[in-house]
């Protein structure tokens, strides 16, 4: 059997640090009171300490933040579940009112908590919820690599994101609360290939988009940099003021 690799592999190693590093896991918690909190979620590979730059720029705007810190990789998609709504649960005990902010797979996981029945109270103080490259609808390109042995490696959350109607975001019910979403349309050269529009690097923009969204935005900037980009950060504030982005 021909074990050599493939001939343009070399071409993947981008994509694969992208989806696969990890910062030291690190939980955030800038503690809350009966006010208006935000619950940050980072995306996939990631930690909560991912998140500081938006977390600054959130509380700096006189909120008070909870970020939410867990381990994706290697790991089955209940799994994950499970371990952010408990730690949801513990950050909205207290606070009038709560928003999410969920970057990629975070705005996923937002969709999911926000769809539990048994999470059904919190609707009733439920503020905005912000969608940062979050792949709505899956990413073509999982999908296009799911058969790979470096996919495979990455487990079973990851390759939960594609667009196969089973898939972890077409399992979820439509949005039916107050939500805005970010789009970046900084792609690279292989995935305008692999998605054939305009994307971030890993998510189409169309995949972003949801048929319930109020509002809409695009930033020049790829998947990955969403988190620490100075626009992204002032339009999720924006939002999070006032239900509808800077245009």
């Amino acid at each position: 059997m021909n074990t050599r690799p493939a001939k343009h592999t070399f071409l993947l190693l981008p994509l694969i640090a992208l989806l696969s590093a990890c910062s030291p896991t690190t939980r955030i918690n800038s503690g809350f009171t009966e006010t208006e909190t935000v619950v940050i979620i980072h995306g996939l590979a990631r930690s909560g300490s991912a998140m500081r730059y938006l977390t600054r720029n959130i509380a700096d705007a006189g909120f008070q933040t909870c970020v939410i810190d867990y381990a994706s990789l290697r790991r089955p998609m209940a799994e994950v579940v499970n371990d952010v709504s408990d730690q949801i649960d513990q950050c909205v005990v207290n606070g009038s009112r709560v928003h999410f902010v969920g970057h990629s797979l975070g705005g996923l996981l937002t969709r999911s908590y926000l769809a539990d029945p048994d999470n059904a109270a919190l609707r009733k103080r439920l503020g905005q919820v912000v969608m940062i490259g979050t792949p709505n609808h899956g990413s073509a390109v999982v999908d296009h690599y799911e058969n790979n042995w470096w996919m495979k490696s990455l487990g079973d959350t990851t390759l939960s994101l594609g667009t196969h109607d089973d898939a972890f975001p077409n399992t979820l019910p439509p949005v039916d609360y107050h939500h805005g979403v970010i789009a970046g349309t900084r792609g690279w050269f292989l995935s305008n290939k692999v998605l054939g529009e305009s994307n971030d690097g890993l998510v189409a923009v169309s995949s972003t988009r949801t048929t319930t969204m109020n509002d809409f935005v695009e930033v020049d900037v790829g998947h990955s940099l969403m988190r620490w980009n100075k626009e992204v950060a002032g339009q999720t504030v924006h939002f999070l003021k006032h239900g509808l982005f800077q245009h």
